[in-house]
């Protein structure tokens, strides 16, 4: 009966030790596929983050969409805008003319 007992709590050790290490092999193979998701996925900004790095408002930021120059991806009824879409506009001069007074990003 003890060799029972200490069988037991020998194997009930052993579970929660294999326990403990697939928990740990879990924890770092999702941090691992975030980490290769993030690099993966293209920044998005909104509206709201488009019209503070432009130095423009947000109607203007509408204007922009409207007029092509910006081009957002939807989620959702959501427009979110590619940083590389937003450092292009930029490149290209378009968006001087809206440019806010006092604003020194280029």
């Amino acid at each position: 009966m003890a060799t029972e007992n200490v069988s037991s709590i020998q194997t009930y050790a052993f579970a929660q030790f294999i326990n403990e290490i697939v928990k740990q092999a879990y924890k770092q193979a999702y941090a691992d596929i975030q980490e290769d998701i993030a690099k993966q996925a293209p920044r998005m900004y909104t509206r709201k983050e488009v019209a503070e790095r432009l130095g423009v408002s947000l109607p203007t930021v509408h204007a922009l969409m409207n007029q092509g120059i910006l081009k957002p991806t939807h989620v959702g009824r959501k427009p979110l805008f590619k940083a590389q879409d937003i450092e292009e506009a930029i490149s290209t001069g378009e968006l001087r003319k809206y440019k806010r007074r006092g604003t020194t990003q280029d």
